[in-house]
């Protein structure tokens, strides 16, 4: 049978990101808050930090930007007070990300926590009131799903 068809091999194909893409994929996630540093930790361990410490356990999550705003930092009467931390995951993974706040000083914060589904199709957000101490970092968890972001669990002092 000279004629015979016979289909071509092909190699397996590595899908890179995210499975899902659609008008449903979850596109950004933003915390921040006013006066203090905020770690997130994924669910493979990775973790972005606004520290300036920085974090040597774990490398940084892939696609995640950290920034802090201090408007009239140097100014003479200038405190980190007028600073805010925002940590940005740009297209993460699904899944349950800790999140961890620590301040210098006694502080008493509302963190804003927003996101966004690819296309701006949906969007939302809320807040989570954080009262945290010198060397006694609070920690809660959110979790990223098709739907967008919501928390997980409430907020409690993080215990060494």
């Amino acid at each position: 049978m000279a004629n015979e068809f016979r289909p071509e091999k092909t190699r397996p194909v590595a899908i890179v990101g995210p499975k899902h893409v659609g008008p449903d994929t979850l596109e950004t996630v933003a915390i921040t808050g006013a006066a203090v540093d905020l770690t997130i930790v994924a669910p493979d361990g990775h973790r972005t930090t606004t520290s300036v410490r920085g974090d040597s356990a774990g490398q940084k999550i892939p696609g995640s930007d950290s920034n802090v705003d201090c408007a009239g930092y140097g100014a003479k009467d200038a405190t980190e007070s007028v600073c805010t931390a925002s940590i940005t995951l740009n297209r993460p993974a699904l899944g349950d990300y800790r999140v961890i706040v620590t301040s210098r000083d006694i502080q008493g914060q509302t963190l804003n926590v927003g996101w966004s589904l690819a296309g701006g199709v949906k969007s939302g957000g809320f807040n989570v009131r954080v009262n945290v101490e010198p060397k006694a970092p609070i920690e809660f968890a959110i979790i990223l799903s098709l739907d967008g972001a919501s928390l997980r669990s409430e907020p409690r002092t993080l215990r060494p």
